[in-house]
């Protein structure tokens, strides 16, 4: 058996990487060949990533969202013989048993009024445990000299909590503190009896993350202030019954946990008592205090000296949605120009009567038998050709800006980007030389462009190099938007839906079909004068259609 390595290709026009942003396969999955394997994302398109052979997928490089350099290894396939079993998943270890508690040795007699007590065993017996013979009392440590040492940074010095599982009981052990760590993280405890019967019962509790700036005793050395043991479990009773993570959350609420009434099985508190405590309801008595020192600050702290604020309730279902592909670049853009352009928005109203009545008239005749192909006329190729028109005389609308060149580009050909919603998100395909095209070439075009965005056929090519932009938002109802600009360029013209609304015409109230253009310019080279007089000539020419086949107009008809 062998492999194939699938690497990320060059895709051309300098691209040095990709995003990747779809697998579809998994490894172990049999492929063949032509078969689409990933989908990768570059600054102008999606690109398709097929099997050249077949084989099963060995290894898949890289995760969703992930940037890629071209000509790293992507995919890897498995080929020949033995390429269509996968291969078996890992072993995985069996846990190890626990140890046996041992029944410890009597000590023996003591040779002195305070015998020195025994080391615990490396085995895991517990040395506190009731036998029949006297265990001696252990000796305490001394306690850390104040301010004299660090906090330790160990676990293993904090204490343990004492919550224990549903159903087990912790009896304390004649002589000793009935929650005494023994070796290994573990609670020993004996049961009720053990000391009349001589047999012993350990009843072991999976280990609990201690706090580590904790010392012995709950107190950090020399820490006048820290939370005592009993606070570090969240309350000032021993008593309390709650899981670690209601302990731990209580910690970062700053929550006593021993004023909290418990509503789960044998009074122990749950997450729920304590959103109840937070909404003020009277299931939970509300005694907040602050936070222990060194616990990480949570959106639903409060200071003590205040109320505690009541959390938004959580949804009850939902999915997060990464960032990737064309969501991602769409993301980056509107950053881009909303941070570094200081747009500038102006909404002018226009009559469209006349040019819809036109648009009408002229779509009449279609289909016709004389040019079966001919399209019917929507309303952009008036507004392109009214835009063109306009832009004769407001050159530098038509622009980009270099940022880094610090430099105003003005072209001479209208290349017209026109904004289409698909189902990947918004794409920008371009109406290259506009000012050459007639209204029924301009329509033809515009729906070529809108089709192959939407079913995903458009070229890189026909997705950049525009020098100013149309948003068409009418169709869902707007009266008024704000148009984001695209980018190095320094106009975009927004299209607000057609109305019929009452005009006064200077001796009485006409129905009229009305139109908002909503249009943003780039502050920086464009000043409002401009952006006014811009718009104002488009809809001079909107409401005066004949200016829009002048004699140099490209077959107009």
């Amino acid at each position: 058996m062998s492999q194939h390595v699938i690497k990320v290709p060059d895709v051309g026009e300098g691209v040095a990487e990709v995003e990747l942003v779809a697998w579809t396969v998994a490894v172990g999955d049999q492929v063949v060949r032509n078969q689409v394997l990933a989908e990768v994302m570059t600054d102008k398109a999606n690109v398709e990533i097929p099997a050249p052979v077949d084989g099963v997928i060995a290894g898949l490089n890289g995760d969703i969202g992930e940037i890629m350099a071209v000509g790293s290894d992507l995919i890897h396939i498995a080929t020949g013989a033995g390429a269509g079993t996968a291969a078996p998943p890992p072993a995985v270890p069996a846990p190890k048993p626990r140890p046996t508690p041992v029944e410890p040795e009597p000590p023996a007699a003591p040779e002195a009024a305070t015998p020195e007590p025994t080391p615990p065993a490396a085995t895991g017996v517990n040395p506190f445990a009731s036998t029949s013979q006297p265990v001696p009392a252990p000796v305490p440590a001394p306690a850390p000299e104040p301010a004299a040492e660090a906090p330790s940074d160990s676990p293993s010095e904090a204490p343990p909590d004492n919550d224990l599982p549903e159903g087990a009981v912790a009896a304390p052990v004649p002589g000793s503190d009935p929650t005494t760590a023994s070796p290994g993280g573990t609670t020993s405890t004996t049961s009720p009896g053990s000391a009349s019967s001589g047999a012993d019962e350990l009843v072991n509790l999976p280990p609990v993350e201690a706090d580590p700036a904790a010392g012995e005793g709950g107190q950090a050395p020399g820490g006048e202030g820290w939370p005592s043991a009993a606070s570090t479990n969240g309350s000032t009773d021993g008593g309390v019954r709650a899981t670690p993570a209601v302990r731990a959350r209580a910690r970062r609420l700053g929550i006593d946990l021993g004023s909290v009434t418990g509503t789960g099985p044998q009074r122990r508190i749950t997450h729920a008592d304590l959103d109840d405590l937070l909404l003020g309801s009277s299931g939970a008595s509300s005694v907040v205090g602050p936070a222990p020192a060194g616990a990480s600050a949570s959106p639903l702290s409060t200071p003590s000296t205040g109320p505690v604020p009541a959390p938004a309730p959580a949804a009850s279902s939902g999915e997060v949605r990464p960032l990737v592909g064309l969501r991602r670049q769409i993301a980056q853009r509107m950053v881009a120009a909303t941070t570094t352009i200081p747009h500038i928005t102006y909404v002018d109203e226009v009559d469209v009567t006349a040019v819809e009545e036109l648009r009408a008239t002229l779509n009449a005749g279609t289909p016709n038998p004389d040019d079966p192909d001919r399209p019917k006329l929507t309303f952009l190729p008036f507004l392109i050709k009214a835009m063109v028109a306009a832009l004769a005389d407001h050159r530098g609308l038509n622009a980009h800006v270099d940022d880094e060149a610090g430099s105003h580009i003005v072209f001479d050909t209208v290349d017209v980007g026109i904004a289409a919603q698909t189902d990947r998100g918004l794409l920008v395909p371009v109406v290259r030389n506009a000012g050459a095209r007639s209204l029924w070439d301009l329509a033809a075009e515009v729906g070529r462009l809108a089709n192959a965005a939407r079913d995903r056929s458009i070229d890189a090519a026909d997705l950049s190099g525009s020098t100013i932009t149309i948003s068409s938002l009418g169709a869902l109802g707007g009266l008024v938007t704000t148009p984001v600009l695209n980018k190095p360029e320094v106009a975009i013209v927004g299209v607000n839906k057609i109305a019929t609304r009452p005009v006064w015409d200077g001796n009485g109230f006409t129905p009229r079909r009305m139109m908002n253009l909503s249009s943003s310019f780039d502050h920086r080279v464009v000043d409002g004068y401009d952006a006014a007089a811009f718009i104002g000539e488009v809809r001079k020419r909107l409401e005066q259609p004949a200016l829009l086949f002048g004699a140099d107009d490209p077959a107009g008809g």
